[in-house]
């Protein structure tokens, strides 16, 4: 393994820990996250009435990040995890980033309880673990 085969492994295993330990953290507790995406649901024009599918979704979300956390770490279908594990990645990214422009300041609900987060933070560390996450794919 040459040590550009290394630095990828490296980095596909440091995104299966930080997806690993976000879905963890969520699915802990999964009544804060959705408090947490409900400013960026209301953000993306959700109405009151949909805001039981933004908590399915928070509920679909949270175990399939520790399912790609996992699968990143122990390499599994790397064909599927990748692409998918990057669009999750992109739709975060581009959400924070939303947030970011609009002057959304509430916690990004990343990391649950662990870590308080701003939209802005949550960007740039979001766009920095993208890059290594095609870089790893790559």
């Amino acid at each position: 393994m040459s040590a550009l085969e290394r630095v990828a492994r490296a980095a596909q295993i440091v995104m299966g820990v930080v997806m690993l330990v976000a879905g963890a953290t969520k699915v802990w507790d999964p009544v804060l996250f959705y408090w947490e995406s409900m400013p960026f649901a209301q953000m993306l024009g959700a109405e009151p009435q949909s805001w039981s599918q933004v908590g399915r979704l928070a509920q679909f979300i949270s175990p399939l990040e520790c399912a790609l956390g996992f699968a990143l770490v122990l390499n599994w279908r790397s064909r599927l995890t990748f692409p998918v594990a990057t669009a999750l990645m992109t739709f975060f990214t581009a959400i924070t980033a939303y947030a970011w422009n609009l002057g959304v300041t509430s916690n990004c609900g990343c990391f649950g309880a662990l870590v308080d987060r701003s939209p802005a933070a949550a960007t740039i560390e979001d766009a920095i673990m993208l890059v290594a996450l095609v870089f790893a794919w790559w």
